[in-house]
């Protein structure tokens, strides 16, 4: 019998058998494409506490966040971060009662968007990202930051990163997926036999 005979016969002839191969192959190949997990939506955090570290004016402090090894932890160039912002806390001793206008803090991340001036009227300020500090968490799974007293000096309290993104989904493990398709071969060969 020729090859394309028996092809043709098993999934183009209008018989019981094409319609049933037909349908155990679509089935197959529609739960083959369910296994390719998508990315999933994550949200990485890093918080420093200083408790309290003493910042002298003209002093600088700088530090790294590192979300690598944080739990769940981002895996640099698999994972992937659309988003971060920055929210630094910054207190003062308040025995000056000119206090929240005689301090100026600048704080400093890669690049020049993410860059800002700390405001004391506040217990934290927000800082919104900059390019070069969102290729350096891609690229690293590190964000490098520095805080200058320019002016007065002040109590560095803690630093927390927030960074949205998406992770990767896990991969399924070989013996798993050899066992489903043993067990979708047996249900189609028991389809097949049957009917």
């Amino acid at each position: 019998m020729p090859a394309a005979f028996t092809i043709k016969r098993y999934l183009g002839s209008p018989g019981k058998e094409g319609h049933k191969m037909k349908r155990i192959i679509t089935l197959i190949a529609l739960f083959s494409l369910c296994l390719v997990g998508p990315a999933v939506a994550s949200l990485w955090t890093d918080t420093i506490n200083f408790g309290p570290t003493y910042v002298q004016s003209g002093q600088t402090v700088s530090y790294t966040h590192d979300l690598t090894d944080n739990t769940p932890a981002f895996t640099p160039l698999q994972d992937f971060i659309f988003g971060y912002n920055l929210v630094i806390g910054i207190s003062d001793d308040a025995n000056d009662p000119s206090y929240h206008t005689s301090e100026v803090a600048f704080v400093n991340q890669p690049g020049i968007l993410g860059d800002g001036f700390y405001n004391f009227s506040y217990d934290n300020n927000k800082f919104g990202m900059s390019f070069f500090g969102l290729l350096s968490l891609d690229l690293l799974g590190k964000l490098d930051v520095s805080i200058t007293s320019l002016c007065g000096d002040f109590y560095l309290q803690y630093s927390q990163l927030n960074a949205k993104g998406c992770a990767a989904a896990p991969v399924p493990e070989p013996t798993a997926l050899l066992l489903l398709g043993a067990g979708l071969l047996g249900l189609a060969w028991r389809k097949y036999s049957q009917g």
